[in-house]
Protein backbone atom coordinates (compact mmCIF):
# COMPACT_ATOMS: atom_id res chain seq x y z
CA UNK A 1 0.00 0.00 0.00
CA UNK A 2 1.34 3.40 -0.92
CA UNK A 3 2.14 5.98 1.72
CA UNK A 4 -0.54 8.37 0.41
CA UNK A 5 -3.19 5.65 0.39
CA UNK A 6 -2.30 4.72 3.97
CA UNK A 7 -2.59 8.36 5.04
CA UNK A 8 -6.01 8.64 3.38
CA UNK A 9 -7.19 5.42 5.07
CA UNK A 10 -6.03 6.70 8.47
CA UNK A 11 -7.77 10.05 7.92
CA UNK A 12 -11.02 8.19 7.18
CA UNK A 13 -10.61 6.06 10.33
CA UNK A 14 -9.94 9.15 12.45
CA UNK A 15 -13.01 10.88 11.04
CA UNK A 16 -15.18 7.83 11.82
CA UNK A 17 -13.76 7.63 15.35
CA UNK A 18 -14.45 11.32 16.00
CA UNK A 19 -18.03 10.87 14.78
CA UNK A 20 -18.51 7.85 17.06
CA UNK A 21 -17.00 9.71 20.02
CA UNK A 22 -19.34 12.66 19.43
CA UNK A 23 -22.35 10.33 19.41
CA UNK A 24 -21.26 8.52 22.56
CA UNK A 25 -20.68 11.79 24.42
CA UNK A 26 -24.23 12.93 23.68
CA UNK A 27 -25.96 9.75 24.93
CA UNK A 28 -28.18 10.43 27.92
CA UNK A 29 -27.07 9.52 31.41
CA UNK A 30 -28.76 6.59 33.13
CA UNK A 31 -31.56 7.40 35.58
CA UNK A 32 -30.20 6.45 39.01
CA UNK A 33 -33.25 5.17 40.89
CA UNK A 34 -34.85 1.75 40.56
CA UNK A 35 -38.36 1.79 39.05
CA UNK A 36 -37.42 4.59 36.65
CA UNK A 37 -39.28 4.10 33.38
CA UNK A 38 -37.95 4.86 29.91
CA UNK A 39 -40.15 4.86 26.82
CA UNK A 40 -38.83 4.65 23.28
CA UNK A 41 -39.68 3.57 19.78
CA UNK A 42 -37.62 1.33 17.56
CA UNK A 43 -37.94 0.61 13.86
CA UNK A 44 -36.74 -2.76 12.63
CA UNK A 45 -35.43 -3.26 9.12
CA UNK A 46 -35.43 -0.17 6.94
CA UNK A 47 -35.80 3.27 8.47
CA UNK A 48 -39.18 3.60 6.72
CA UNK A 49 -40.51 0.55 8.61
CA UNK A 50 -43.26 0.59 11.22
CA UNK A 51 -42.06 1.88 14.62
CA UNK A 52 -42.64 -0.30 17.69
CA UNK A 53 -43.22 1.44 21.03
CA UNK A 54 -41.53 0.09 24.15
CA UNK A 55 -41.21 0.85 27.83
CA UNK A 56 -38.26 -0.19 29.97
CA UNK A 57 -38.25 -0.25 33.76
CA UNK A 58 -35.17 -0.33 35.94
CA UNK A 59 -35.24 -2.98 38.65
CA UNK A 60 -32.27 -4.29 40.59
CA UNK A 61 -29.95 -2.08 38.56
CA UNK A 62 -30.97 -3.72 35.25
CA UNK A 63 -33.43 -2.65 32.56
CA UNK A 64 -36.38 -4.85 31.56
CA UNK A 65 -38.34 -3.99 28.42
CA UNK A 66 -41.82 -4.74 27.15
CA UNK A 67 -42.25 -6.96 24.13
CA UNK A 68 -40.84 -10.40 23.43
CA UNK A 69 -37.37 -9.71 24.79
CA UNK A 70 -36.84 -11.96 27.83
CA UNK A 71 -33.51 -10.72 29.14
CA UNK A 72 -32.44 -7.64 31.07
CA UNK A 73 -30.06 -4.97 29.82
CA UNK A 74 -27.39 -2.73 31.27
CA UNK A 75 -27.91 0.96 30.44
CA UNK A 76 -25.34 0.79 27.64
CA UNK A 77 -26.95 -2.37 26.22
CA UNK A 78 -30.37 -0.68 26.36
CA UNK A 79 -29.08 2.32 24.42
CA UNK A 80 -27.51 -0.05 21.88
CA UNK A 81 -30.83 -1.88 21.55
CA UNK A 82 -32.70 1.39 21.04
CA UNK A 83 -30.43 2.65 18.31
CA UNK A 84 -26.77 3.08 17.52
CA UNK A 85 -27.34 6.79 16.87
CA UNK A 86 -27.51 9.20 19.78
CA UNK A 87 -30.96 9.22 21.37
CA UNK A 88 -32.34 12.34 23.04
CA UNK A 89 -33.68 12.05 26.57
CA UNK A 90 -36.98 13.75 27.37
CA UNK A 91 -38.00 13.77 31.03
CA UNK A 92 -41.58 13.91 32.27
CA UNK A 93 -41.86 13.24 35.99
CA UNK A 94 -40.59 9.76 36.79
CA UNK A 95 -40.98 8.77 33.13
CA UNK A 96 -38.19 9.34 30.66
CA UNK A 97 -38.58 9.15 26.91
CA UNK A 98 -35.70 8.49 24.56
CA UNK A 99 -36.09 9.75 21.02
CA UNK A 100 -33.70 9.58 18.13
CA UNK A 101 -33.29 12.95 16.47
CA UNK A 102 -33.35 12.58 12.71
CA UNK A 103 -31.04 14.90 10.82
Amino acid sequence: MSRMRRIKDLEIQISEMVETLTILKTWPKEPVEDYAVVTFEKTFGSSSGFPYHYAAIKAGGRWWITGKVTRSFSWEELLDFIDSAAPTMLEAGSWVSLRRDHA
